[in-house]
C-alpha cells in the first residue's frame, strides 16, 4: 500500500512537471552572450504588416538554462525603434512583474540584441528586416548611415514622437 502511494505521488509529480514545461518549439533563439541566451515567443507574437510593428514577449536564460527575465516589447521595423512595456524578473524561480509606467521608444542600434530580435522575427515571418542589407545597412557603401531625425509612432490611441538617430538607409518622417 505504501509503495503504491509513493508511486502515485511520483507519477503525479512527474505529470505536473510535464504539464508546466514550456514547449521549446514556441521559443526561437535570437541572441546570445557569454552570460545569457535570448529567445522570442512565437505563440504570443503579433505582427501588424501595415505598420511593420511587432508585439512580442522575450525571455532571457542564464548559462544554467534558468529563466532570469521576460520582457514584453514592441518593435517598429520601419522606424528602427523598440519599446519595453513590461518586465518579469525571476528570483529563485519566482516571478516579479513590473509594468513600465512611462514607455520610452528607443532607436535600435545596429548589431544590438534588439536588432537581432527584429531580424529573428523578420526571418520567422518572412518579412523585410529592420535594416535591409545586413551589415552595411542596405546603402551599398559598406557603412551604415547615421543621421539625426524625428519620427512619430502610434501605439493604440497614443501618438509618440521622439528625436533620435537614424541608422541604415531609411528616410526620416
Amino acid at each position: 500500500m505504501v509503495k503504491r502511494f509513493i508511486a502515485f505521488c511520483l507519477l503525479l509529480l512527474l505529470s505536473c512537471t510535464v504539464v508546466q514545461a514550456e514547449p521549446e518549439s514556441r521559443w526561437k533563439w535570437y541572441y546570445s552572450s557569454d552570460r545569457v541566451g535570448m529567445y522570442f515567443d512565437t505563440q504570443t507574437l503579433h505582427y501588424d504588416a501595415s505598420k511593420r510593428a511587432a508585439d512580442v514577449w522575450t525571455k532571457n536564460l542564464n548559462v544554467n538554462g534558468e529563466k532570469i527575465r521576460e520582457v514584453h516589447k514592441f518593435l517598429f521595423l520601419e522606424e528602427g525603434a523598440a519599446a519595453n512595456v513590461q518586465y518579469v524578473y525571476y528570483r529563485n524561480g519566482y516571478p516579479s512583474v513590473h509594468n513600465v509606467k512611462k514607455v520610452y521608444i528607443q532607436q535600435v542600434a545596429p548589431d544590438s540584441p534588439n536588432e537581432a530580435l527584429a531580424n529573428g522575427i523578420a526571418n520567422y515571418l518572412n518579412v523585410k528586416p529592420m535594416y535591409p542589407g545586413g551589415e552595411t545597412g542596405g546603402n551599398g557603401s559598406g557603412q551604415r548611415i547615421h543621421t539625426a531625425c524625428i519620427w512619430q509612432l502610434t501605439v493604440g490611441n497614443i501618438i509618440l514622437k521622439k528625436t533620435g538617430m537614424q541608422y541604415g538607409s531609411r528616410e526620416c518622417i
